[in-house]
């Protein structure tokens, strides 16, 4: 049984650590001492097809699957862990969205958020990530993230992906509903 990376992984490996050589590494230290949101390079990201690497070709992602987006983190927090974290965490919403979300809400969001125009942040309260059970619809239901963050003690939101000036949407898995909200 070979566990070596395939010649597509590879490539990937080796893009990734040259884009984050040439556009990260001069200035990882004054990009986190500003504690902005590189929307310029998650941008630069996505015209390389790194912002969707496990969201289907179907819809504007890459469709490379789990281990490339591995490949990938590992290569940008060599240099950036900034960067990393980004992926690691900001793509648990796109993630939701496609496994358990609409079509109509599949084909609205998700080419968006491949393309970078449009972030996501995933919220959810103590009590669901304890829960861990199934969610088999969704739904866009008109509530708003405060009323469903107050009903719990302890929330968690995905970082770093609600900014200024860029369209934000936050998914929120429900315990026991079998719905996401989408907001």
């Amino acid at each position: 049984m070979d566990f070596g990376l395939t010649r597509e992984q590879e490539i990937l490996r080796d893009t990734v650590r040259e884009f984050a050589q040439r556009e990260l590494a001069p200035e990882a230290l004054a990009l986190d001492e500003k504690g902005e949101f590189i929307h310029d390079i998650i941008k630069k990201t996505a015209e390389l097809g790194l912002v969707g690497i496990v969201t289907s070709k179907e819809y504007g992602g890459s469709g490379m699957g789990h281990l490339a987006r591995m490949i990938m983190i590992e290569e940008f927090s060599k240099v950036y862990p900034s960067l990393g974290f980004f992926f690691q965490t900001g793509q648990i919403g796109m993630y939701i969205l496609e496994n358990f979300g609409s079509e109509e809400m599949k084909k609205k969001y998700l080419p968006s958020l491949c393309q970078a125009d449009l972030t996501i942040a995933t919220a959810s309260s103590r009590a669901l990530l304890a829960w861990g059970g199934p969610i088999v619809s969704t739904t866009t239901l008109p509530e708003t993230l405060s009323r469903i963050l107050k009903a719990s003690s302890r929330a968690f939101l995905s970082p770093g992906l609600i900014t200024a000036g860029i369209p934000s949407r936050f998914i929120v898995p429900r315990a026991g509903s079998s719905e996401i909200l989408l907001r």
